[in-house]
């Protein structure tokens, strides 16, 4: 995600569905209080994840 990837490609490397891509930054979101993919990836960043 914080390589600027399009889900489709990001699919295609992890090995799993677009919709199982799609589904990761909602709950992500959700579990960090964050609303859009540079504020998740910022913060990813900022915990060294």
């Amino acid at each position: 995600m914080g390589h600027g990837l399009t889900n489709d490609e990001i699919a295609w490397r992890m090995h799993v569905s677009v919709a199982t891509v799609k589904s990761f930054p909602a709950r992500a979101f959700c579990k960090t209080g964050v609303a859009f993919r540079a504020e998740l990836t910022a913060w990813l960043l900022r915990r060294g994840n």
